[in-house]
């Protein structure tokens, strides 16, 4: 009986309180960083760079590739200073140019589009 007391006690005290991640700046640091690396892909040498140091075939960097595509947003695309850096980023939803970028050939092909 003795337990079943300490279990309905243990029931009734208030539950600790889980702390809260708060960002200090409200997000500020994060959007920042992504707006820079979002316009980064502007760059087809940055993204050879990229190509050529395995980022494409690690599947948490395409997820982050994947998740970066809301700055096509109305709300968001106001801040990109390189419009361009959107269409690499939608070319590099697909795996075929992300291995195509590997080759430095491919490279120079896009920076002679620019």
């Amino acid at each position: 009986m003795a337990a079943s007391k300490d279990n309905e006690e243990a029931s009734d005290a208030p539950s600790s309180p889980k702390k809260v991640y708060k960002d200090p700046d409200d997000g500020r640091q994060r959007f920042l960083l992504e707006l820079e690396f979002v316009q980064c892909l502007a760059n087809p040498t940055y993204i050879h760079y990229l190509a050529q140091n395995r980022y494409f075939e690690d599947e948490a960097f395409i997820g982050y590739l994947k998740y970066l595509q809301y700055w096509q947003r109305p709300e968001y695309i106001k801040f990109i200073m390189y419009p361009h850096c959107l269409y690499f980023l939608e070319l590099l939803q697909n795996a075929n140019f992300r291995n195509a970028m590997a080759h430095p050939a491919n490279k120079v092909r896009l920076c002679c589009l620019l």
